[in-house]
């Protein structure tokens, strides 16, 4: 049986980190000692599943609510505003971050690294001389196959998507180098001219995981053989979960509503968003459940078909609705397609509307919302679309299907645990 301890670096919103804690929870059952490095805030998450963390103090509730986080919102597609937000909010946060990872993966075999957590673990990794391995949720290995999920989708027209990994790679290099370096200088490394992780990754120098399936982007076949495709990560089925009993009442009590939420994404007034949602509702005359998350909205007064909770498990909920507003979050994709429900995305900023163009791609959902061009005319004709388009419901039946038969998790597990024996 494995010994190896695995050190997982996962930082982000809920959709962001579940799925990390997923694939530990994978390595663990296979005999890896596993420690999860994230914030403070998921260190209920982690207990319940017994996994052994280590939450650093940063919310990324305020981070989201922050200037900063607004400024990379209102960013939208417009890459180099992106980078300038981006770059703005991760300057402080990623020094202390790195000081944590630090100390937390000392005696580690391996680190993993979300794509966030990859900007300081690379460096943690060669300062301590152990492994380290990307671990992503969507794809930004080159390949004129398919675009960087990075890039904004107003680059994938351009010839053959190389352009769209170029922009990530060269941007990104040009952008982060400092910071990088500021970082490796704070742990004892000499400055690197290639800026890391974007220059291992781009040369595809070390064993990468993705965990998203292959049903919905094919796997490019100018990939390395170490470069995976596992399948999604998810955690294990919450189908013995009880809703409250108003929750129950309201699902029995008529047609499957519409469920809309956009997680941890906050943009503007939440009643404002709210009051816009309601109002496309109004429009296309269906019942409506809305899931507040982390604050993007806030309802005051609601008509009788509409119902609101802050959270509830998706892979409960999904099975049980019309369609799902979402903000095309690669977790929360996962969710929907697993369950079959048609989807209408609003994406908010970065990877997301790079999933809302693929789910509109392969028929699952009507042209994604761009969140700063919502309204409720547009939301309400999107809603209309998913609850009544029997293409749209036959393909996202026709992709549950697909997905039930495949174990992400345990795909990756493999792999890693191949990798480590080579």
């Amino acid at each position: 049986m494995a010994t190896e301890r695995i050190t997982i670096v996962a930082f982000g919103s809920m959709g962001d980190v579940v799925p990390y804690l997923a694939l530990g929870i994978g390595l663990r059952n296979a005999g890896y000692r596993v420690h999860f490095v994230t914030h403070s805030r998921f260190a209920p998450m982690t207990a319940k599943y017994d996994i052994s963390s280590f939450g650093i103090e940063d919310d990324p509730v305020s981070t989201l609510r922050s200037d900063s986080g607004q400024r990379l919102i209102a960013s939208g597609t417009h890459p180099l505003r992106s980078i300038k937000s981006l770059i703005s909010e991760l300057e402080g946060k990623l020094r202390l971050y790195t000081e944590h990872v630090m100390q937390q993966s000392n005696g580690s075999d391996l680190l993993l690294g979300s794509p966030l957590g990859t900007l300081v673990a690379i460096h943690v990794a060669e300062k301590l001389e152990t492994r380290f391995f990307p671990a992503f949720l969507q794809p930004v290995t080159p390949s004129t196959q398919i675009p960087n999920a990075f890039v904004p989708t107003l680059f994938h027209t351009l010839p053959e998507n190389w352009a769209s990994h170029q922009i990530y790679y060269r941007g990104g290099s040009f952008a982060f180098r400092r910071l990088m370096n500021d970082l490796r200088r704070m742990i004892g490394l000499n400055p690197s001219s290639g800026c890391e992780p974007f220059a291992s990754i781009y040369r595809e120098a070390m064993p990468t995981l993705y965990g998203y399936s292959a049903a919905i982007i094919p796997r490019p076949t100018n990939w390395m053989g170490h470069t995976h495709v596992t399948g999604y990560w998810m955690l294990p089925s919450t189908e013995d979960w009880q809703p409250p009993d108003r929750l129950s009442d309201f699902l029995g009590s008529g047609t499957p509503p519409v469920c809309i939420g956009f997680g941890s994404m906050i943009y503007g007034d939440p009643e404002d968003t709210t009051n816009l949602v309601l109002e496309a509702l109004r429009r296309v005359g269906c019942r409506g459940l809305l899931v507040t998350g982390w604050g993007g909205l806030k309802p005051c007064s609601l008509p009788d078909d509409v119902f609101a909770i802050q959270s509830a498990p998706y892979d409960w909920l999904f099975p049980r609705v019309a369609a799902a507003v979402h903000h095309a979050g690669a977790g929360t994709i996962a969710l929907a397609l697993r369950a079959g429900v048609p989807s209408v995305t609003v994406p908010h900023l970065l990877d997301q509307f790079f999933w809302g163009q693929q789910l509109y791609r392969v028929g699952v959902a009507p042209r994604p919302i761009h969140r700063l061009k919502l309204t409720a005319d547009g939301l309400a004709e999107a809603i209309s679309i998913a609850i009544k388009d029997e293409g749209l419901k036959r393909k996202a039946a026709y992709f549950a299907e697909r997905l039930s038969s495949e174990d992400g998790v345990s795909c990756a597990v493999e792999e890693i645990s191949r990798h480590l024996r080579n």
